[in-house]
């Protein structure tokens, strides 16, 4: 019987990242960096997103994490300027 290692039998890390990663041109932001590029507080985002039918939702990422397309929320945040 012969001993099989992981790397003959499971993908490696860069792999397995080559696989889930996002399609080009996707990027996604944590919420340190969409309080950072908005000026908004923790709280105050969520409450748009709750309220604001134009805000970006948040997509789950895994289990405990969240982030937003970095695309939706520049489209949001240009709207912003454009209604002031």
């Amino acid at each position: 019987m012969t001993k099989t290692t992981p790397a003959n039998t499971v993908a490696t890390w860069a792999e397995r990242g080559a696989a889930l990663s996002p399609p080009t041109g996707l990027q996604f932001w944590g919420m340190p960096v969409v309080v950072q590029r908005t000026g908004l507080h923790r709280a105050t985002i969520y409450k748009l997103m709750k309220n604001d039918a134009g805000f970006p939702r948040a997509r789950r990422l895994g289990c405990k994490r969240v982030a937003w397309v970095a695309a939706e929320v520049e489209t949001w945040m240009a709207s912003r300027q454009q209604a002031a």
